[in-house]
């Protein structure tokens, strides 16, 4: 639109150029011819003087002869150039009406685009207007989903908590009297109502539903999706977020998001030993060992006497 707009601009500009020259010559073609008028006439006069004196003086006869042919000639000539400039004067007023033609239509032309121009603007407007309130309701979204994770979660702590509480938590404590360690027991604990599915994938899953209010976080094994830490910070705080301030984690480093999580799962009694450099091996984390550590984390949440 732009590049239409300037090339008008610039037709136009040379169209009244080209129209100014014009009228200078059309001037110049004006006073030629009242030049040449001015001679004729002198010419005529002259022509009517020689004629009266011819009269008078039959000697002058063939002087007079001489004097008439070259008037003639002057005449003849005068005329021709007359019928050039009439035609020139022509030339000049189609070229003129042809200026204006073109001046009226750059004129339409840059009316039209400022026209254009104007619905742009208000069309930029109403965009913006159109790309705030659409914010606006991703803003409210995000809000409203937020809370619905927080209550989530809140109801997946109270499932976990109800799972093995009251009747249900003596008819398990007796199951799990035939258990020695705590992570035979916490494998059965885990697949208590599974009816597919391997133990790595059941606990696997267990993770990815509760760091499922993290979007930013994504499980999908037990070595290089924990060697950062950010994953293993999630799981804690989704479950105890009085113990873990969530949104400081974007802020650390991945050692410094290890030693945190760690140190929690230490205070809650974890058995399993990790240190910060079992997570980041330069090839990845062991598997086993994160599973294993993951898994003894999931005993302490599932049995609530750590709170």
């Amino acid at each position: 639109m732009e590049e239409k707009f300037t090339s008008a601009a610039e037709e136009l500009q040379a169209a009244e150029e080209e129209l100014s020259e014009l009228r200078v010559a059309l001037n110049n073609a004006k006073r030629t011819i009242k030049i040449l008028r001015m001679e004729n006439a002198e010419q005529a006069k002259k022509i009517e003087f020689l004629a009266a004196n011819k009269q008078k003086n039959p000697a002058s006869k063939e002087r007079d002869k001489e004097v008439s042919s070259s008037n003639h000639i002057s005449k003849k000539d005068l005329q021709t150039l007359v019928d050039e400039l009439n035609e020139e004067k022509m030339a000049l007023n189609l070229a003129l009406e042809s200026s204006k033609a073109a001046e009226s239509r750059a004129a339409f032309e840059n009316s039209r685009l400022k026209e254009e121009r104007k619905e742009w603007v208000q069309m930029q407007k109403d965009l913006l207007v159109a790309v705030k309130v659409a914010n606006d309701f991703k803003m409210e979204a995000q809000k409203e989903m937020l809370k619905l994770w927080d209550r989530i979660t809140e109801l997946q702590r109270r499932r976990q908590s109800a799972a093995f509480s009251a009747p249900q938590r003596s008819s398990v404590a007796l199951y799990e009297k035939n258990f020695k360690s705590w992570e035979d027991k916490a494998w059965q604990r885990l697949m208590l109502g599974c009816e597919r599915g391997s133990r790595r994938n059941t606990l696997l899953r267990w993770c990815q539903e509760a760091v499922a209010k993290f979007p930013h976080i994504e499980i999908t094994n037990f070595s290089s999706s924990w060697a950062d830490g950010r994953a293993l910070c999630c799981l804690l705080a989704s479950f105890y977020p009085d113990k873990l301030n969530i949104d400081k984690i974007p802020t650390l480093e991945a050692e410094e998001c290890l030693e945190l999580a760690i140190s929690i799962g230490a205070d809650m009694g974890v058995e399993v030993k990790v240190k910060v450099a079992d997570f980041r091996k330069e090839d990845r984390p062991d598997w086993s060992l994160v599973m294993r550590y993951i898994l003894n984390l999931y005993y302490l949440i599932s049995d609530g006497s750590h709170c």
